[in-house]
């Protein structure tokens, strides 16, 4: 089991790889399937809920 202060590093992790990912997709960057892709495949690596891109 993971402490409260590593589940929260996590969480801090992927919402800033969110926040990238985001912005790379509303800039145009990035289509929507990679964004979605990314952003699903980070949730699993750090053990996060997915927070939709759009």
């Amino acid at each position: 089991m993971i402490s409260a202060e590593e589940r929260m590093h996590r969480e801090n992790v992927y919402r800033l790889s969110w926040a990238v990912v985001r912005n790379l997709y509303l800039h145009g960057e990035i289509n929507g399937k990679v964004a979605e892709r990314l952003n699903h495949k980070n949730a699993e690596k750090t053990g996060s809920g997915v927070i939709p891109i759009d």
